[in-house]
């Protein structure tokens, strides 16, 4: 994410949801405020796409630049509604939403109308958010805005202030975040979570561990990466899911249901996901709280610092996360031998082929393979120079 702007990425899902909404014929969900965070050339493209040929030769564009990335969204989306309203109508008292971005459930499922909503952000998306809402004259009285900078803020104290209650069950939706963060910022919020009241749940998406190390094992995941670093938000985290139910246990949580891509697409497109590829790293997860609980329903977690939810992306070069240090990567036009050549003397530079970009763009930041090895980005630039056979000149 840009400094002082709001998240690209949380659009491009807006964008998305705008599509299903106005899309001919059955529909996964409807939701008529996502083209309302759009900016004005995208609002354009959605109303442009009820037409039947316009519409249909966008979504193949879209399918085809980033495989899966849209279907996997939309799909995904409809599952979380459901868990949501599953999960609320267990009596809930409170909804929190980390990393809200431009998410719009609390103002179109029912469910949450009557329930406390606590909305999480970075100051500068949820001040965005705020604007296009008040300019549709849309308030709500349960939603309440945290923004927190989390590099000088302190979550818990934000939440308190706004009147969360740590005492009392909440349903948690952490949506399409966890792969931004470090190991340890992931790390630190599950146990915050973990150590809530007895009755929690906690819906969350991440992105199975090999799309860092080896994205040449997803279909199209090699494009979708460059694509996210392109607009300054790199994919920093990833689990294995057949180690996730370990995971959470040592977290205090529970897994109850962990859902791929196909799986879900199938779930809610029925024939035609068998056609769909891409984006099968994408998961959505389902947990409950587990473990000894104090008088007053929180959870007991002595051995574990419960320090609240951090939800920082890396920044700086050189911090180290899970998956080792990272590096700012600049993205040039190079000939192949510039690539070869650059890439004995800098080691911390990586020269990409501008495919698809009008303009070079910085990627930020690498991250090293966790067995020592070379930054994946490297890999990646190197893959796509075989496939692509640098077309374009030296900048």
């Amino acid at each position: 994410m840009q400094t002082g702007q709001p998240s690209t990425t949380a659009e491009i899902v807006a964008f998305f949801r705008a599509l299903e909404t106005i899309r001919p014929g059955d529909r996964l969900f409807e939701d008529p405020f996502a083209a309302h965070f759009l900016r004005p050339w995208l609002r354009i493209i959605v109303r442009g796409s009820v037409l039947p040929l316009i519409g249909a030769l966008l979504l193949r564009w879209i399918d085809r630049r980033w495989p899966g990335a849209r279907t996997s969204a939309i799909a995904r989306t409809r599952l979380i509604d459901d868990w949501v309203n599953e999960s609320v109508a267990g009596d809930p008292q409170q909804v929190l939403i980390l990393g809200a971005g431009f998410d719009s459930r609390a103002w179109r499922l029912p469910a949450l109308r009557k329930v406390a909503v606590f909305e999480i952000d970075h100051p500068a998306t949820a001040a965005e958010k705020r604007r296009r809402l008040a300019a549709l004259g849309i308030e709500r009285a349960n939603v309440r805005f945290v923004p927190v900078d989390f590099e000088r803020d302190a979550a818990p104290q934000a939440l308190a202030r706004s009147g969360f209650d740590p005492t009392k069950s909440v349903v948690v939706i952490w949506e399409g975040v966890t792969n931004y963060l470090s190991g340890e910022a992931v790390d630190a919020t599950l146990r915050w979570i973990g150590s809530l009241a007895t009755g929690t749940r906690l819906i969350f998406t991440y992105v199975h561990e090999g799309v860092l190390t080896d994205p040449s094992a997803f279909e199209g995941a090699a494009q979708i990466l460059v694509a996210v670093s392109s607009t300054g938000e790199p994919w920093t985290f990833g689990l294995r899911p057949e180690a996730l139910a370990r995971y959470l246990e040592a977290r205090g949580l529970k897994l109850l249901a962990d859902l791929g891509a196909k799986d879900y697409r199938a779930r809610y497109m029925g024939e035609p996901a068998k056609r769909m590829r891409g984006y099968e790293f994408y998961r959505v997860a389902l947990a409950e709280l587990l473990g000894p609980r104090n008088p007053d329903g929180r959870s007991v977690q002595a051995e574990h610092p419960v320090d609240g939810p951090d939800l920082r992306r890396p920044q700086q070069p050189g911090v180290r996360h899970r998956h080792g240090v990272q590096r700012p990567l600049q993205v040039l036009a190079p000939k192949r031998e510039e690539f070869l050549q650059h890439r004995k003397l800098r080691p911390d530079v990586v020269l990409l082929p501008n495919i698809g970009l009008q303009q070079p763009r910085v990627i930020r930041p690498a991250v090293e393979d966790p067995g020592g090895g070379e930054p994946i980005a490297l890999k990646l630039a190197a893959k796509i120079l075989r496939d692509h056979r640098c077309p374009l000149r030296p900048r």
